[in-house]
């Protein structure tokens, strides 16, 4: 196995800020099965946040989210999973 796959059951922490910006050592492909974890940081409250919906998904857009929303939601309102997902 090379160094750029990883094996079942392998767990991985990632920079999101820098996969989001498309560094390939920390913006990995995912494959079926994968569990995908994101942590709320202490006391975060941002008014204006935002995420970006990218990959298989109908609508590829920044949107911003409301506090307590779920990812269900924005996944919907993006249009949801593409023909190809």
């Amino acid at each position: 196995m090379n160094g750029s796959q990883k094996a079942p059951g392998d767990r991985l922490e990632l920079n999101l800020a820098a996969a989001m910006n498309g560094d390939p050592k920390t913006d990995v492909p995912l494959r079926d099965g994968d569990i995908l974890t994101i942590r709320q940081l202490p006391r975060w409250g941002d008014i204006g946040a935002s995420m970006a919906v990218r990959g298989r998904f109908c609508m590829q857009v920044l949107m911003g989210i409301a506090s307590g929303e779920r990812l269900s939601s924005v996944l919907a309102r993006s249009g949801g999973f593409g023909t190809e997902a």
